[in-house]
């Protein structure tokens, strides 16, 4: 399950940095907050996971799963990097 849930993290994490590379490069202030936001929704995905211990869309319980945990901690913190990459390619 680990497994899936890290492959699955990492390709939304890649996917979002093209939807942010995109909208940016629009320029306009509407389109950063945009992609302020979409860096946002797989925070906020993992640290619900951290909180809970509970995988939002399946309801699976991961809770006694230490290291379940602090990856989900670690993909919250990382899960800002595609924005902040973004945005350096583009200025």
């Amino acid at each position: 399950m680990f497994v899936l849930y890290f492959i699955a993290s990492i390709f939304v994490l890649s996917g979002n940095y093209f939807i942010i590379k995109r909208l940016l490069a629009i320029g306009d202030v509407n389109h950063h907050f945009f992609a302020i936001l979409i860096s946002i929704v797989p925070i906020g995905f993992h640290m619900y996971i951290v909180k809970f211990g509970i995988i939002p869309l399946f309801g699976i319980d991961v809770f006694d799963n230490d290291f379940f945990t602090f990856s989900a901690l670690l993909f919250s913190v990382v899960g800002g990097v595609p924005y902040a990459i973004a945005k350096r390619m583009m200025y």
